[in-house]
């Protein structure tokens, strides 16, 4: 009798740890959306550094910059890749390396055709159209994209209770 009052005492003590452990804590859900966002943040800002070049027509900065945004989007997929699922789901995470994965192939052929049409000795009309049709084709597409992470990451929050504030990189980049 007093192995099983032992053991039953040592399960109610442990019982508390096993269960915090698998479950995971509101402040859990915003530390893990806020790692999501601050990467996607990064990204943002590197993107805004770039486009921010085109003005100047400094090929030299443009390319130092766009080698920034690349390296700070191959980062933010890593980083993202390596978050464990959360509480048994990856969907949110999926949807940022979805999110984040666009923005490496834009960046590495748009942006790349974008910074070779600023080499150019003379941008003709032609150049000109091309880089609108380039950026109205990634408008395009990144809405898609763009709104089912957001419909995830709604979606996130109400399942843990946490708030979202709108991001002002974000409104930065959809006015460029």
């Amino acid at each position: 009798m007093r192995k099983i009052t032992a053991l039953l005492w040592v399960a109610l003590l442990l019982s508390p740890l096993f269960l915090a452990s698998c479950r995971n804590t509101k402040q859990q859900a915003i530390d893990y959306n806020n790692k999501i966002v601050d990467l996607q943040s990064k990204i943002v800002k590197g993107m805004l550094d770039f486009s921010s070049t085109f003005d100047s027509k400094d090929t030299a900065l443009m390319e130092k910059k766009y080698g920034e945004l690349l390296a700070v989007i191959d980062t933010s997929i890593k980083e993202t890749r390596a978050m464990e699922p959360f509480d048994g789901t990856s969907e949110f995470r999926d949807a940022a390396i979805n999110l984040f994965t666009f923005y490496q192939d834009i960046t590495k052929k748009e942006y790349k055709e974008i910074v070779e049409i600023f080499k150019k000795s003379q941008i003709q009309q032609a150049d000109v159209d091309r880089i609108d049709k380039l950026n109205q084709d990634i408008s395009k597409r990144e809405k898609v994209l763009d709104d089912q992470f957001m419909v995830v990451q709604e979606g996130f929050a109400k399942k843990y209770g946490i708030p979202l504030v709108d991001n002002e990189l974000q409104k930065q980049i959809d006015n460029m």
